[in-house]
């Protein structure tokens, strides 16, 4: 579990992008699947549908693991957890962001949800592909 608040997160973030106060922002929580136990926070800077600026900081350390200014034209994360549900087939549960590099995504500023259902975890991606593992990323994968 995560050491560093999402608000700290937030102010590591903000400092890393050269943001101002003013710009809004929030923090999700992303388990690593990689290393059991360990996650990062995303942090996405500006309106929902206009992201800025995004960057992962890490739970326990607060380092900043990766980011990148954005163009503000386009929400960073277009599949929201309840569209998650939708294009999983699952009629309830509670999706949570999870990540390792994998066919799914090699970013770490792009992560995959996991949906835990009675046949066991899904994952969608952020372009709504549906995955019922996640495969080693491989050449030209």
């Amino acid at each position: 579990m995560a050491g560093l608040t999402g608000e700290a997160a937030i102010e590591r973030a903000r400092a890393a992008l050269a943001l101002g106060s003013r710009v809004p922002a929030r923090a999700s929580y992303v388990e690593r699947l990689d290393h059991p136990g360990l996650g990062y926070y995303l942090v996405i800077f500006g309106e929902e549908a206009e992201a800025v600026g995004v960057a992962a900081i890490d739970g326990t350390t607060g380092d900043v693991s990766s980011h990148a200014p954005l163009a503000g034209t386009r929400a960073h994360l277009p599949i929201t957890a309840a569209r998650a549900l939708e294009l999983g087939g699952a009629v309830f549960g509670s999706p949570r962001l999870v990540w390792r590099p994998c066919r799914a995504s090699q970013a770490m500023l792009s992560p995959i949800w996991e949906i835990q259902t009675a046949g066991g975890p899904i994952y969608i991606d952020q372009q709504g592909r549906r995955w019922t593992q996640l495969d080693p990323a491989g050449p030209g994968g």
